[in-house]
């Protein structure tokens, strides 16, 4: 399901101390998640059950729109990456592999961060 190379399985896994795996699941047809980017986790998604679009952007404007289809597996959506998927299907599924630990509790452990502070960045990024 999932085949990295040595060079990206030691990129996603450099200096990491934890794994979280977690699922989204029941998404309806038309459903749009993440919407956002981050600063120090990586991860990698993989679709369970239906297809999603996938759409990536990066600091240089650079956009890349992917299908995934059930059991397929994106690479790395790499920190500083904006991402949004659409479930193509109801009742679709998805999990997620992140190299960092959440607690909504911490503050500290939180790493989202939003379009407009995304487009901030890139507008850092162009001059």
């Amino acid at each position: 399901m999932l085949q990295l190379d040595k060079s990206e399985f030691v990129k996603f896994f450099q200096g990491m101390k934890t794994l979280r795996v977690y699922r989204v699941n029941d998404i309806p047809k038309g459903g749009v998640g993440a919407a956002e980017f981050h600063k120090r986790r990586s991860e990698i998604i993989t679709v369970e059950k239906g297809s999603f679009k996938l759409l990536l952007e990066d600091l240089d404007g650079e956009r890349k729109s992917v299908i995934l289809r059930e059991n397929t597996t994106f690479g790395v959506i790499r920190p500083y990456t904006f991402h949004t998927y659409i479930a193509l299907n109801d009742e679709a599924g998805l999990h997620v592999l992140a190299n960092t630990l959440y607690d909504r509790k911490d503050p500290r452990t939180h790493d989202t961060y939003s379009r407009e502070e995304f487009q901030r960045l890139q507008s850092i990024a162009r001059h």
